[in-house]
């Protein structure tokens, strides 16, 4: 019987105008045991909600045995310029089988969803941008890894069908070994000389640093939105936003005020406390 339902991701579709949301149905206190994946919709802006789908079986690639299911992690997902409806969970396994990222798409606004041909590959929770000309960046957290501590960059040139190998993000170094879920932000380049202009590209994640210079190595703390101009490939600079506080799971989101001004909006976990309160790995 079902005991409770949680990790809800959604994406709105402009084409049709509709909230499509997917969240799981969990039966056992395991997580990756026993779920399943269901969708609601919304044509209304949320103020009313479809009944409930279950979309199970259209991800059994992704469910590589008892203990292995996917749940839809925590992370930024997205509707390509394409039309493409992208969402990506993991499995809570350590090796590939069971454990990783799993990545299932739709081309028709939700009614059917198909997995990613590179089925389950190492990560865990992420957050996917486009870039341009169907690229795509995926960024995750990289604890599988064996550059444990620093982030994990994946990359896929057919709208997400096909997902290259994780490779190390030196630059970005986790709060803990086991690092944090962190959002990823795709902003449209305001270099009209090229059409072809990557987008500037912005991550937000705790940075692990007290006010005083000194990392802890054991807490989320410090809030950071760092920016990168090539893509992904490196992040060279940040802005501190909460230095000291307690920080955890963020999300992104660009607008533009009545001034015209562009605007980036950031909201994060603040609930761990000030500097010095650890917070578990996961």
């Amino acid at each position: 019987s079902e005991k409770a339902t949680g990790m809800g991701v959604g994406i709105y579709d402009r084409d049709t105008k509709t909230v499509v949301y997917q969240y799981h149905s969990f039966t056992e206190m395991v997580t990756n045991t026993g779920n399943r994946l269901l969708q609601r919709t919304s044509t209304d802006e949320g103020t009313s909600w479809s009944s409930e789908r279950d979309i199970t079986h259209f991800v059994e690639a992704c469910n590589s045995g008892p203990g292995g299911q996917v749940v839809g992690g925590a992370g930024s997902r997205l509707q390509t310029s394409s039309g493409r409806l992208i969402f990506s969970g993991h499995t809570n396994g350590h090796t590939v089988p069971p454990g990783g990222i799993c990545v299932w798409y739709s081309d028709d606004g939700g009614l059917t969803y198909n997995v990613s041909a590179s089925g389950v590959f190492v990560g865990n929770e992420n957050s996917i941008a486009e870039l341009s000309n169907g690229s795509l960046v995926m960024n995750g957290r990289g604890y599988l890894n064996k550059w444990k501590g620093h982030r994990t960059s994946y990359w896929s040139h057919d709208d997400g069908t096909l997902w290259s190998a994780g490779t190390e993000l030196a630059g970005i170094r986790e709060p803990t070994s086991a690092g944090c879920e962190g959002a990823l932000l795709a902003v449209p380049s305001t270099d009209r000389r090229s059409s072809a202009s990557l987008p500037r590209l912005f991550f937000s994640e705790p940075s692990g640093y007290r006010a005083d210079g000194v990392r802890t190595g054991s807490d989320r703390i410090s809030l950071r939105v760092w920016c990168s101009t090539d893509g992904g490939r490196s992040y060279p600079t940040y802005t501190a936003i909460n230095t000291g506080d307690g920080a955890g799971y963020s999300a992104l989101e660009y607008a533009t005020q009545a001034s015209g001004e562009p605007m980036l909006v950031i909201v994060w976990e603040g609930s761990y406390g000030p500097q010095g309160t650890s917070e578990p790995p996961y």
